[in-house]
């Protein structure tokens, strides 16, 4: 009687007992074996399953509660058990089979993971959450001392494909969104997650790092003086402020400077903060889960509404955060002008032009790195990444010179340069910084050569080698400038900034074997493209025409005085 005194307990009794962490998810399906009303109670609490799933896997369920896929869905958690079980036994297959196949092989192509798509990717059907129980069990794998050094040697490279895979759908949901919701800590830590697939950098913990930092601000500015006006702005639109770019100031310039003095107190004697120049292309340091200051820069910020017709000041990292203005930064390294002269400027950077700055500064470090051991998986990550961030043709040259000094098969890259050449080209929209259109003729201000524009782009796209080589950051405006292309009299091509331009004031026709590709006729003043360029660059020719003509104006009434 004893041995069945717990079938006579209440349902609600039983399930309680067996969601015990001391019992495993085994223990509970052995107990539900027993007897057919211990298997009904077992099989018939939804509770007990979902107890077990996360007690099982506790990392998923931060993933459950914020994914918004799942807000109104009803979860059978027993299936749910199943399905993670069955996708985790798929992958360890996988895994456990790599060896066999690519043990000859240092680097893999992406190719050779396809096989694990249908697992992970909801497009092939898959579990909205798979992703995560994949990475999950590939984490536990890792971490556990006991396992098999070669399965943890594949399981790292899997685990690498799984997070750039989804990465790359993220980063395109990212960029989608409207341009005030881009914030830069997201742009961030998509670099922090793509560049270090072996950790879990998680936006949600970075987001609460910086809240704090937030928070010890306040409470520092609620010392110093307790009636700014920042301590009546609802929570509401503090929430709106963090995932919202906002165009000004919300303070005025007094209260502006209370709560910058206050965060720079909080960061830079508080918490440490420090720019070290020596550690600038120190690949780790570069990510935003280290926070960091890496390399010499200043963070700029206006001093209230108007600001375009107010002073602006510049916070030095370098030297505990003081605040500077062109007029008191000091020299540094031996430069004559001011070093932040070119970047006093009223248009803040975008957070893709911000990633894509340090993924420049992450392929620098990639090619610097002293150790040759992982120096090939490092910038191949790296340009990757680059291409994920801006497509373009001779990043995946680059690539393909790392895959056949790996002998990688190369199908891939062949398979991408196809597509992008069969891709409509996008028509480009001009913007203020553009000041000249193509077809114009320009002479070179150095070196004095005649040359017409052929394209432009609103910043420098060039690779990082190229940038290095050529100097661009000795450029009074540096990289953050439109470029131009440009075909030389002398039958050369070029890519040049525009401040290195000017309109020429002799039009002459230039002697270049490829005019006629992107133009049908010489007007006398200018190059008119063909259909094919213009459709290319539609609003340059209306714009073409209308700088000629002030620029033929402005020469006839200095000619008349």
């Amino acid at each position: 009687m004893a041995s069945d005194a717990i079938i006579v307990l209440p349902g609600e009794i039983i399930v309680y007992i067996l969601e015990d962490k001391q019992l495993s998810l085994a223990d509970v399906v052995h107990f539900g074996l027993a007897c057919k009303n211990l298997y009904k109670i077992v099989n018939g609490s939804n509770k007990l399953w979902k107890t077990k799933f996360f007690q099982r896997w506790p990392l998923l369920k931060e993933i459950y509660e914020t994914n918004k896929k799942l807000e109104h869905r009803m979860i059978n958690w027993k299936e749910e058990m199943k399905i993670s079980l069955t996708t985790r036994t798929t992958l360890l297959c996988h895994l456990f089979s790599m060896s066999s196949k690519h043990h000859r092989k240092q680097e893999l192509p992406n190719s050779e993971f396809k096989d694990l798509d249908p697992l992970f990717c909801p497009k092939e059907s898959a579990h909205p959450l798979a992703y995560y129980f994949l990475l999950d069990e590939l984490d536990s794998l890792i971490k556990h001392p006991a396992t098999n050094l070669t399965h943890k040697y594949y399981a790292l490279k899997i685990i690498r494909y799984l997070k750039q895979t989804h990465l790359k759908d993220e980063w395109q949901k990212f960029i989608s969104l409207p341009p005030k919701q881009q914030t830069l800590e997201r742009g961030a830590t998509f670099v922090a997650q793509w560049s270090q697939p072996e950790k879990n950098v998680s936006y949600l913990a970075i987001s609460s790092i910086l809240d704090n930092i937030a928070e010890q601000t306040k409470e520092l500015l609620r010392e110093q003086y307790p009636s700014h006006s920042i301590f009546s702005v609802p929570n509401e639109r503090f929430n709106f402020w963090k995932n919202n770019i906002i165009d000004d100031n919300e303070w005025n310039v007094t209260e502006t400077r209370q709560i910058t003095d206050a965060l720079c107190e909080v960061l830079f004697e508080k918490l440490k903060f420090y720019g070290n120049s020596k550690m600038y292309y120190w690949l780790e340091k570069s990510f935003i889960d280290h926070f960091h200051f890496i390399g010499y820069y200043y963070i700029f910020y206006f001093s209230g509404p108007g600001f375009k017709d107010t002073e602006n000041f510049y916070i030095d990292v370098f030297n505990h955060g003081q605040f500077i203005t062109k007029e008191n930064c000091p020299r540094i390294g031996g430069i004559s002008r001011c070093p932040i002269e070119k970047y006093n400027v009223h248009e803040a950077a975008t957070a893709t032009e911000v990633v894509t700055r340090i993924a420049n500064n992450l392929e620098i470090a990639a090619r610097q790195h002293t150790h040759i051991n992982g120096r090939t998986a490092r910038l191949r990550s790296v340009l990757e990444l680059r291409y994920m961030i801006q497509p373009d043709a001779n990043i995946i040259l680059q690539l393909g010179r790392i895959y056949i000094s790996q002998y990688m098969d190369l199908t891939e890259l062949v398979k991408i340069l196809e597509n992008m050449q069969q891709e409509e080209v996008k028509p480009k929209r001009r913007v203020p910084s553009v000041k000249y259109a193509i077809g114009l003729i320009m002479t070179h201000r150095m070196h004095g050569y005649f040359c017409v524009i052929t394209g432009w782009d609103p910043r420098c796209m060039a690779s990082t080698e190229w940038m290095n080589e050529m100097n661009v950051d000795e450029l009074d405006q540096g990289a953050n400038q439109p470029f131009y292309n440009i075909f030389v009299d002398d039958g050369s091509c070029h890519y040049v900034a525009q401040e290195n331009l000017v309109l020429s004031p002799n039009s002459q026709g230039i002697n270049h074997h490829a005019i006629g590709r992107y133009f049908y006729k010489f007007s006398g003043a200018h190059y008119i493209p063909n259909e094919e360029k213009a459709r290319e660059y539609p609003e340059d020719e209306r714009f073409c025409n209308e700088l000629l003509v002030t620029y033929m104006q402005n020469r006839m009434a200095y000619n008349t005085t």
